[in-house]
């Protein structure tokens, strides 16, 4: 029986927390998950479509990986830890390592992260097509599609929802 498993596992945090190690209590808040319909539904939502979520990861994974390999090869001093950038581009790992970091996470992509090219740069005009393309490919489009599948998983939830309520 599904309730019962989950007291069980509610009892065994509890006895790790208090036996072993307090970090095991903070188990317990997912309690809150369970008790409200709306987090239970949005647990629900993120279970149905975590292959689908993975599979955009690995895309952006590749994608990343292309546009590191471009780094590498042609703006790799763009990368340059003097520059308190704290970025690393003298291998392709830490080339991509970097451009995961720094260039996902930050709002407008690789170009906010590495040092900026100037206008007497022989590739200045390289780089802006490599700026430009991964904001638009990494940072629009790809996010979106995430944003996408979330937002269309919860619109079907919501319709499952309403068909179970209306029938008998």
């Amino acid at each position: 029986e599904p309730l019962q498993l989950y007291y069980l596992t509610y009892l065994l945090c509890s006895l790790l927390g208090f036996l072993y190690r307090s970090v095991f209590y903070a188990f317990l808040l997912l309690d809150v998950v369970q008790r409200f319909t709306t987090l239970w539904n949005v647990f629900l939502c993120i279970r149905k479509v975590v292959a689908t979520l993975l599979l955009l990861i690995v895309f952006l994974g590749v994608v990343v990986y292309l546009y590191s390999w471009w780094a590498f090869l042609n703006f790799d001093y763009y990368y340059d830890e003097e520059l308190d950038t704290s970025m690393y581009c003298d291998t392709l790992l830490n080339c991509f390592l970097s451009t995961i970091q720094f260039g996902v996470t930050r709002s407008a992509g690789i170009s906010e992260a590495i040092a900026p090219a100037k206008k007497e740069d022989p590739d200045y005009y390289a780089r802006f097509v490599f700026d430009i393309s991964f904001f638009f490919f990494v940072m629009v489009l790809i996010r979106r599609v995430e944003i996408g599948v979330i937002v269309d998983t919860f619109s079907e939830r919501r319709q499952e929802m309403d068909k179970a309520r209306e029938s008998p």
